[in-house]
């Protein structure tokens, strides 16, 4: 093969400082490239799988890092592509089809707020850990639960507020009342979860704890919201022009169609699954069957992005964990992000944003894990005497505690910011943000 490749796998290489050595069972190929590396290992590793089926003795190496290379790439497009689509069904059938849903139940407008909602939101997170727990022998589902909750209380308030920062001109006074009450109830979730994982194992009592704290978190969430009056939580936020420091209504809608142009592309890009979604689930239908008709979208578009990340990570042999706290993460995500910067753009509202995603971390802390981890246990039951497993990576107990760390940390964050979501605080999540990636992958190599 020419230069030209050799350079492009070279760059794809240099993610190989993820990359434990444990040992090299066959001989160092080296390849003289320009962009400073000087070698390109040959490597053998237990979790290289897309390595491991290729005999060294029959392929040329040209052979087998092009083949290696398509395979990254396919997966990444894969993984990237259901993600978009994943947001585009939440987006725009999903979600809306709760609200419909709730009213063809008759429940109330606070019950389906308080229930139905956080559960669409957080349904990308929820049903890429039930595949990942179900469906794949690695902990990438649990890894993603972790990691989609640290991204969606850190990296969303680090986003939103440098979008006030650019687009709204002054700081956005927070609800701090609204935003505590979620984050006490998320405190209680990462503790039950460290006390299910405190052994690196799962029994079916585990499950269930995280189960009923789930059943207590929607009992008093609706006790909440029936016995408070419907207000506006957002007190504080003033009109268009007095928010914007200069910029008019007109300013705004011309930044938000520079938004539409974005999702203007997007759209031609999801043409086709956009197509089998309307035909699957046309207007006329019963809110119920396209309910159903959701699930099974989200579960096999989740499927997807797990296995394709699996892959992924396989590759270029990166721990399941990271690769579930870092891109599932991210990619499940992602969703949420999209919304809460188009919301702040055009309304400047920021506290029920941030709330919802804090819902959603909780939704997928207790439901996300304690649904699957309770089918799993329960199947294994019928197979073996204890209805339990283990999990595979040891680094999960010590992670689930930074991640506890990471809520006082925002708590304190939200404090020296007064309150406010602006770059201040965008810069202290976004630290904080940072810092725990960092220290998610030292205490995967380290434990």
């Amino acid at each position: 093969m020419g230069k030209g490749l050799l350079i492009a796998i070279g760059l794809t290489l240099t993610l190989s400082s993820l990359i434990p050595v444990d040992s090299i069972d066959h001989n160092i190929e080296t390849i003289d490239i320009t962009v400073g590396l000087s070698y390109i290992k040959q490597l053998q590793h237990p979790r290289c799988n897309s390595l491991n089926t290729i005999p060294i003795d029959d392929l040329s190496v040209d052979y087998k890092i092009l083949s290696s290379l398509v395979g990254l790439v396919g997966n990444l497009l894969i993984f990237i592509y259901c993600c978009l689509a994943i947001g585009s069904l939440c987006d725009k059938h999903f979600v809306p089809n709760l609200s419909d849903l709730g009213d063809s139940l008759s429940l109330s407008h606070e019950i389906t707020a308080t229930l139905l909602i956080p559960f669409g939101t957080s349904g990308p997170e929820i049903f890429s850990s039930i595949v990942g727990i179900l469906f794949t022998d690695n902990d990438i589902g649990t890894g993603a639960i972790i990691g989609s909750s640290c991204y969606n209380q850190l990296a969303i308030p680090a986003v939103c507020g440098l979008t006030v920062a650019i687009f709204v001109g002054r700081p956005v006074k927070l609800d701090s009342e609204l935003i505590l009450k979620d984050l006490f109830f998320f405190i209680i979730s990462i503790i039950g979860l460290i006390f299910t994982i405190k052994d690196n194992r799962v029994d079916i009592m585990d499950a269930i704890l995280l189960l009923i704290l789930f059943g207590l978190y929607i009992c008093v969430k609706v006790g909440q919201t029936s016995g408070e009056p419907t207000t506006n939580n957002e007190a504080n936020v003033e009109s268009c022009e007095e928010q914007s420091s200069g910029k008019t209504c007109d300013d705004i809608n011309d930044d938000n169609s520079e938004d539409s142009l974005v999702f203007k592309y997007l759209d031609i890009v999801l043409l086709p699954i956009s197509t089998l979604f309307d035909i699957t689930m046309p207007s006329k239908m019963s809110s119920l069957y396209k309910f159903f008709i959701s699930m099974i979208w989200l579960s096999t578009l989740s499927y997807f992005s797990v296995v394709s990340i699996t892959d992924f990570s396989e590759t270029l042999c990166i721990p399941h964990t990271i690769a579930g706290m870092t891109i599932l993460a991210a990619g499940s995500a992602v969703p949420d992000l999209v919304t809460s910067v188009i919301v702040i753009k055009r309304t400047g509202r920021a506290s029920m944003g941030i709330s919802s995603a804090i819902s959603a971390n909780i939704f997928a802390i207790l439901l996300g894990l304690g649904l699957p981890w309770f089918i799993k246990c329960t199947i294994n039951g019928f197979y073996t005497t204890s209805p339990s497993f283990g999990l595979y990576s040891n680094s999960l107990p010590f992670t689930s505690c930074l991640l506890l760390l990471t809520v006082f940390a925002l708590i304190l964050s939200l404090k020296m910011s007064d309150w406010q979501l602006f770059h201040k605080l965008s810069y202290l999540c976004g630290s904080i943000h940072a810092l725990f990636l960092v220290l998610t992958v030292v205490v995967e190599y380290l434990v």
